[in-house]
């Protein structure tokens, strides 16, 4: 039978071609339309931020420095409650995808070498302690891998210290 069926196929041109295009459509829609509009059902949640000019210039060299290869920003469910990264529990509350709603790329991260960060504003003591974390990371967290950024200008510090301070 499965036979008769491709011998049909085979001497009908038009036949061959409209199923062609049914399925290239229905790939069409599954990986690009129907995800686009996925994913703007999502309400934002209270930690979901619209950034200022500055926090936004604080993500970009957040991505261009690739602060994103070790640190993710992603409470996933199992480690809520026990993720230590100075004391067990703190890592913060589970994310939802509402938290990402103005974030395009998403930083959820490659690797965890460096502590998650979704909360990062939650746990640092100040602006001031980010500072010196950034310039000199040895100081304050001996044996980390996390490289100094005292390369960057203290208005690029600033910006990413700013953009760091939006993740409650």
């Amino acid at each position: 039978m499965l036979k008769r069926v491709f011998d049909g196929i085979e001497g009908n041109t038009g036949l061959l071609v409209a199923l062609s295009l049914l399925i290239f459509s229905m790939a069409i829609l599954t990986t690009v339309v129907l995800p686009y509009f996925a994913t703007n059902h999502y309400q934002p949640t209270a930690l979901a931020v619209q950034y200022t000019a500055q926090q936004q210039r604080g993500r970009q060299l957040y991505a261009q420095s690739g602060c994103w290869e070790c640190h993710s920003q992603n409470v996933r469910l199992p480690e809520s409650s026990i993720g230590t990264i100075h004391q067990a529990g703190d890592i913060g509350a589970v994310s939802h995808p509402g938290d990402y709603v103005y974030q395009n790329p998403t930083f959820f991260g490659q690797h965890r070498r460096g502590p998650d960060l979704m909360h990062v504003a939650t746990r640092w003591p100040s602006e001031e302690w980010m500072m010196i974390h950034f310039l000199n990371p040895e100081r304050l967290n001996p044996g980390t891998w996390m490289p100094s950024f005292g390369y960057l200008s203290e208005e690029n510090l600033d910006a990413l210290s700013a953009y760091l301070m939006t993740l409650k």
